[in-house]
């Protein structure tokens, strides 16, 4: 297998626990990769690969830092963070943050919170003046305003990368609240009491030995939609593993119960076989299409939007690469709308320098450029009613859609786009603009133009880019990450715009891969003030905590505060562990 960058260098693997290592390469995603080794030979591995022993997960978690008091009873509000994107249209725009724009130079650190566990990627929620959030160990209920530690609910050691959703139901006259977290590699969703942490019941969602819980849920009424995305792509980098048969999928739960209500496909024809590949193992397809963000929900048309992943085979389809619907009643879908068509990639097909296919058997023939949808999108309601569908591709593209059939209204091009490129993990609206943010990241985009990392703001009735700017220099003191192979890979220091964006009345918040934490005004993009995540923090639970890059996930904001995981180590990028709170003045 050709896995090139993909790989995580040796300074993040070395920030994880050995049984983090361990379940990944047993019954994770490096599953098929770690094949014909022996439990003996597994363990010694992991162990080489992490500096910590086996069994050091048991510091002093679940005693220092621990709250004093029993936590109050929690009350949803709205102006809190719950989920992924804030609201059902995953806007990312928080219309009370508790302070002004004005206010952001004064903004302090006022706790900071340390994972025993490097590399934690979970975008904490606030609800009920409690902070919520997942990494690789479990679900952490924290008080908001001092960091301490309500309770701890344990997962396996492959853990959680997608935000919690916080419900509220009665049952025998009273009101409870419930916190529904997806383990991302066992695919169980939990419901978990959200003021005592005792589980209430769990269900198993994935239907595909590589899914995997990438997006976070959506929770709405009695109904909780879970995407399913996947690891099959890595998987069919070995030539003896039979290609492909994963689809992605959205399921929807009772909520009370667990129970599966349906399950709707992205791509509609199930998996049949078609071939041989060069070393004799039967092929299928059609198959890709994974769901790695949160869906959409439009309460007008009782729908669910989704951005879905690359196709894995040649087969063709019209799932993959596409913003498709489904209706929340029954999972039908209502419309596709395939944007890149023949997208068909699996890991380690593009060469280590010239972007050639490399010669493993399960390469597509015909490849395509990886432009998978990563981002929510957003159903925004203007003036007068009109409502647009806003979706960012990887390609650098941003489209706004007609929410009843999917038809394009405008397409504007950002960015120059590609595997690590364009518009990556989300992007934030208010009434009236879009705020997007463009990676252009990494050796493996093969533009035929420019990268154009930055920062755009866009009328969502026409597309039109009311002003564009460039992300700023780099500026981190790790450097350029140096891998073993010789290759130099700029991903652990640049300033691309990966993250997913958070707006507030008159400021864009931007993480960057540099661990800067940059606002921007809304009205003309002028750079209004930056925080540097990439150092050294004192905690309140003990641990030893340091930022590093940021990707993936986003600030929070509510009731004046704001949240930000920091650390996020995959693709080259600087490994940390460390939570960050951060209110004006820092009281």
């Amino acid at each position: 297998m050709n896995a090139g960058g993909y790989a995580p260098p040796r300074n993040v693997l070395a920030t994880k626990r050995p049984e983090t290592v361990l379940a990944t390469l047993t019954t994770g995603s490096m599953r098929p990769h770690a094949a014909g080794l022996s439990a003996t030979q597994i363990r010694a591995l992991s162990l080489y690969v992490s500096d910590l022993p086996f069994g050091s997960s048991v510091l002093a978690e679940g005693t220092v830092g621990m709250c004093a008091s029993r936590p109050q009873p929690i009350r949803l509000a709205s102006t809190e963070w719950n989920g992924w994107g804030r609201d059902a249209s995953n806007s990312r725009f928080q219309p009370n943050p508790g302070f002004r724009a004005v206010d952001l130079p004064r903004l302090k650190v006022k706790w900071a919170f340390g994972y025993l566990d490097g590399g934690q990627v979970s975008q904490p929620i606030v609800v009920g003046n409690r902070v919520f959030v997942t990494n690789s160990r479990g679900l952490y209920s924290l008080d908001a305003a001092s960091g301490c530690t309500y309770w701890i609910y344990k997962l396996d050691a492959r853990g959680a990368r997608a935000a919690v959703v916080i419900g509220a139901q009665r049952a025998a006259g009273s009101l409870r609240h419930t916190a529904y977290v997806a383990n991302r590699g066992s695919t169980e969703v939990h419901a978990v009491d959200a003021q005592t942490g005792t589980r209430l019941w769990r269900t198993k969602v994935g239907d595909h030995p590589a899914a995997q819980l990438t997006g976070s849920p959506a929770l709405i009424g009695d109904r909780l939609y879970v995407p399913i995305s996947s690891a099959e792509e890595s998987s069919a980098g070995g030539p003896a593993y039979e290609c492909c048969t994963f689809r992605g999928s959205i399921v929807a739960l009772d909520v009370r119960t667990g129970a599966i209500v349906w399950r709707g496909y992205a791509i509609e024809a199930a998996p049949a076989p078609i071939t041989r590949n060069s070393a004799g193992v039967q092929m299928h397809g059609p198959a890709g299409a994974a769901i790695w963000s949160s869906p959409t929900y439009d309460a007008k048309r009782n729908s669910l939007y989704a951005g879905t992943g690359n196709s894995y085979t040649e087969v063709e389809e019209a799932g993959s690469s596409a913003i498709v619907a489904f209706d929340a009643a029954t999972g039908k879908l209502k419309w596709q709308n395939q944007v890149t068509d023949a997208d068909n990639y699996v890991v380690g097909c593009f060469g280590p320098s010239e972007g050639r296919p490399a010669p493993h058997a399960n390469c597509p023939k015909l490849l395509g450029p990886d432009w998978d949808f990563g981002s929510s999108t957003i159903l925004s309601t203007l003036a007068g009613g009109q409502q647009v569908l806003v979706a960012g591709q990887k390609s650098g593209i941003a489209y706004g859609l007609n929410p009843d059939d999917g038809r394009k209204l405008w397409q504007v091009r950002l960015g120059a786009g590609g595997p690590l490129g364009g518009i990556q993990w989300g992007f934030a609206a208010d009434s009236e603009y879009v705020y997007v943010g463009v990676a252009d990241a990494g050796r493996y985009n093969f533009r035929t133009e420019p990268a154009r990392p930055g920062l755009s703001k866009l009328r969502i009735a026409t597309g039109e880019i009311v002003w564009q700017i460039p992300a700023p220099a780099r500026d981190c003191a790790w450097g350029i990450v140096a891998r073993a192979d010789s290759v130099t890979f700029p991903g652990g220091c640049s300033s691309d715009m990966s993250a997913p964006i958070t707006v507030i009345p008159g400021a864009v918040f931007a993480p960057s891969v540099d661990g800067k934490l940059r606002a921007f005004s809304t009205l003309d993009g002028t750079l209004q003030w930056t925080f540097d995540t990439g150092r050294e923090f004192k905690t309140v639970n003990g641990v030893a905590a340091r930022g590093g890059s940021l990707n993936a996930t986003g600030a929070t904001i509510a009731n004046g505060r704001l949240f930000l995981n920091s650390g996020y180590g995959g693709y080259g990028n600087q490994p940390g562990n460390v939570l960050l709170a951060l209110t004006i003045d820092g009281r």
